[in-house]
Order: structure tokens, then sequence, then C-alpha cells
């Protein structure tokens, strides 16, 4: 049975920005060489030579539809499915795409040689076409309600919450999802997915709590010997993962503690915004004797200035033992020379130990340990990944470039990194749930949660 790997792309319109949603169908003309006269979405074969299924779905649009890239805007990548066709001896492995049309009004499409017509329809009444095979299975792989769409979206734009922050709403998209009539616990797992999917920079902290959360609602759904309410049992777990985080949070500081003890003056020199972070900090300072003495130098984390935010947050409580300022990310060098410990977050770490935070943390962490001061990093067990991998997340040029007052010509590229990963061998302590940890620790918790994830495999 020979493979072949395509794309198929659905594009959805609203009336008017309504919820009267439409879906664009095409059908195929005699001119095609497989499933003529058949209605399909926008289709095309992944070639050798393509970056990506993405890129080839946008392309296929361009030439069956005229539609450019600007005209769409991405929903869903949805997951790969294979589907088998017995009477062409093909098995064809499908990549789905959801894409929205930005006009709010549904534009004349033009049609190239591969379709004789299309029509904008009710996604509902998808099942009465006729169509190439399983077309409404591959549909509902990426067709989700437009409330969900919306949480999931926020969590591709938002620039300000920590991976905790993000967790959290990612929850919300499950709480979200149940009240869908009819949900089943296999839509349920893939929604999670979609949420998990939606930041790659977040994304060690959404999967293990939304793993958490779907493993034990299946835990039950095995174990039911009576009608299973799955939308009451999901915001029972959703509830349960939430609050368990008051128990974690105390193990946190007090392995915080650990890692300062000794000290009569402290100077911690942090960066940017981590909930986990400022909670722990918060806490720790409460609880701080009046004769040990702390400073804390918050850099301000450019461009979006979370640690102004950071600095916010700890300045609301008043300790006459404690000294809160601020300063511009290039003064980390004079700070460092200064600082007994650097404290920072985490995004991901890797089960070497290797961790993953905003720009800066490794500047910080290598003048801090030049200069002989301790790197401390305070995150969550969440956080951490089989493996350190490459980062490439980069957001808009603007976000810069608003701050100047100089115009640069076009050519000059404006280059915006988010993220940036420090070695393990920079660290001297890992503060998690477990407490004061060490590379060894963070190892062993990683082997403990790999199977997690496991709840996703099976989609």
């Amino acid at each position: 049975m020979k493979i072949k790997r395509v794309v198929t792309s659905f594009i959805i319109g609203r009336h008017n920005s309504g919820d009267d949603v439409k879906l664009l169908l095409l059908q195929r003309s005699g001119k095609v060489n497989t499933y003529q006269g058949k209605w399909a979405g926008i289709s095309g074969s992944i070639e050798e030579d393509d970056v990506s299924p993405l890129e080839r779905s946008y392309i296929e649009i361009e030439q069956e539809t005229r539609l450019d890239r600007k005209d769409i805007t991405l929903i869903i990548s949805g997951l790969e499915m294979a589907i088998k066709d017995d009477n062409l001896d093909t098995e064809w492995h499908i990549y789905p795409f959801l894409f929205e049309m930005k006009d709010s009004q549904l534009v004349s499409i033009t049609i190239d040689f591969e379709h004789s017509t299309y029509k904008w329809i009710n996604p509902k009444d998808l099942s009465t076409y006729d169509t190439v095979p399983r077309l409404s299975e591959t549909f509902a792989r990426v067709y989700i309600p437009q409330q969900i769409c919306k949480l999931i979206s926020n969590l591709q734009t938002d620039r300000e919450m920590g991976a905790r922050e993000m967790s959290e709403m990612a929850l919300d998209v499950l709480i979200q999802a149940v009240q869908e009539s009819q949900i089943t616990f296999g839509r349920l797992c893939l929604v999670g997915y979609y949420a998990v999917q939606s930041r790659q920079s977040m994304k060690a902290a959404m999967e293990s709590s939304l793993a958490r959360v779907l493993t034990n609602i299946q835990k039950r759904l095995v174990a039911a010997t009576s009608k299973f309410d799955l939308a009451s049992i999901t915001r029972q777990e959703v509830e349960n993962e939430k609050s368990s985080g008051c128990l974690r949070l105390e193990k946190q500081v007090l392995g915080f503690k650990a890692c300062l003890d000794g000290y009569e003056k402290i100077h911690i020199l942090t960066l940017s915004y981590s909930s986990t972070t400022a909670i722990v900090l918060k806490h720790w300072l409460s609880q701080l004797p009046l004769e040990i003495k702390v400073r804390i130098t918050v850099l301000e984390s450019r461009p979006l200035f979370e640690g102004v935010k950071l600095a916010k947050i700890l300045s609301l409580d008043s300790h006459e033992n404690v000294h809160i300022e601020i300063a511009s990310d290039a003064c980390v060098g004079i700070f460092a020379q200064r600082a007994t410990h650097v404290v920072i977050g985490a995004d991901r770490i890797s089960a070497d130990g290797d961790v993953l935070n905003k720009v800066g943390s490794l500047g910080a962490a290598i003048l801090g340990r030049r200069y002989g001061a301790k790197v401390v990093v305070v995150s969550g067990q969440d956080k951490i990944v089989e493996k350190k991998s490459e980062e490439n997340e980069e957001n808009e040029s603007s976000e810069m470039t608003e701050a100047w007052k100089y115009t640069l010509p076009a050519t000059t590229r404006v280059r915006n990194k988010y993220f940036e990963w420090v070695e393990a061998d920079l660290i001297d302590d890992y503060v998690t749930e477990g407490g004061k940890s060490s590379r060894k620790s963070i190892f062993e918790s990683w082997m403990e949660k790999r199977d997690q994830a496991l709840v996703f495999q099976d989609l």
C-alpha cells in the first residue's frame, strides 16, 4: 500500500463577525486524478522540499482559491491522522489545518481547475455531502467551539503571564470544553492537546498540569460503575489541581530558605516576572527575621518590562529590613558584583538540569558566578522536560522599536528574542515542590513524570 502525505485545510468565515459560522467546501473537478466529483477541503501533496506541512497548506490555499495568507488566520494546526483507501491501495497521512477569514464578509473565491464549484455551508451539514473519505472526521479534528478557540488564542498571544499562570489558564480551556454538548473524553484530550501546543516555550508546565488532570479523569472513568458525568468530574479535578498548589508552595518556601541560610546580609539579583518566583519571594520575606538585612535588585527586563511587575509586587508589603530596587538590564554587571544570590525562574528545565528562562538570565548567571554569587532556580517540577531543545521564539520588533527615538532603515533587522538556556554547570541549587533540589533530583523528577503525557499519545 502506497503512503502519501497530504495537507487538508478548512477555511471558516462568519457573517459580520457574528456566531453564524460557515465552512468553505469545494467540489473536486473531473480534471483531478482522485475522488472526482467529491466535496472536500483544500488539499495537496506535501513535497520533499516543503519547509513544513503548514507552508504547503498556504501554497495550496493560494493556488486553489487565490486567497493570500494575509486574508486568513491560522486557528488550529491539527494532529496528523492516517486514512486507508483500499480501492486506491493508498494510505493517506493527512495534516489538517483550520483557518478563519480575517474579513467578516464571506468573499468570493476564485477556484482553479481542481474544482468545479464551491459553497459556504453550515458545518453541521457537512455529513450530508458526498465527500472524500472521512472528511467529517478530519474536520472534527480541528474544529472546536469559538469560545475555546478564543482561550487558546489568548494562550498563544499572551506575553505577560508566567508559566504557572498559563497552566491555570490552560485548565480553564478544559472547563470551557466540557460545556460542549455530548463531549467525549477523547475530545476533551484533543482540546487539551491543542492548549498545550499553543505556546511551545510554556509547553512543559501546561502539559504536566493538564496531563495530571486528564489522567485522573481517565482513572475515574475506568473505575466508574454507573453513568459518568464528565463535566462534573472535570470541574472537580481542575479545582483539585489548582488548590494543590498551596501545599507545593509551602515546601518551595522552605527549600528557598535553606538556600539562603547562614547569610546575615543578602543581596538578590533577579529579573523578569515568574509567578512562582514572586510568590516564593513574598512568602520568604514575610517570614524573615528582622536581624537579616535583604536587598533585592530587579532588572527591568526589556522589551515588555516584566521586572517592573515583580518589583511592584515585592514592594507592596513593607519590611523595614528589606530594600527593593529596580535597574536597567545594562546594569547587570554592576549588581552582579554585589549580589550574594542570583535568583531566576524557569520556563523549562531539561532532565540534565539546563534551564530555559527569559533573556538576560544567562548573563546574570555567568556574571553572578564570576563574582561569587550562588545561582538559584525557583520552579515547579512541571517545567521538567526530557532534553534541551533549540529555542526559536522571536517576537514582534515593534515591542522594541516603539521605545526608541530613532527610526532605522528597513534593511536593519531587529531581533527580539525572548528566551535563552542557562547551562546546569552555572546553577548551584534548584527549588521545587520537593524543596531544595540538586541536578540528580531534577533527573529523578523527570523519570517520575515522563509517563504523564501518555494520555495524549493515542489522539
